[in-house]
C-alpha cells in the first residue's frame, strides 16, 4: 500500500490515482464493497458468497423506480 503523504515521488512515477473499490449490486441497489488491495483468493472469495446471494437477492427485492417517474 503507497501512503502518499510519506510517499509522494513513488506515487507521482506509479501513476497511483487511488484505492481499489469494488461494488456490488442487485436490481440497482448496493449491497456490498470491497475496498483495498486484496491477493486473488481473498477476493474470489469475496465474490463468490456475493454471487451465491444472487437469485435470493433479485427473488426479496423491489425495482426502483426511474429518476422523475412519478409516483402512481
Amino acid at each position: 500500500m503507497v501512503d502518499d503523504t510519506q510517499n509522494k515521488e513513488l506515487l507521482l512515477h506509479a501513476t497511483v490515482e487511488g484505492t481499489p473499490r469494488l461494488k456490488f449490486h442487485c436490481r440497482a441497489r448496493e449491497v456490498g464493497e470491497h475496498v483495498g488491495y486484496s491477493i486473488e483468493p481473498v477476493l474470489k472469495q469475496e465474490i463468490d458468497s456475493m454471487l451465491a446471494e444472487m437469485e435470493s437477492c433479485l427473488n426479496n427485492s423491489t425495482l426502483l423506480e426511474k429518476v422523475g417517474e412519478a409516483r402512481r
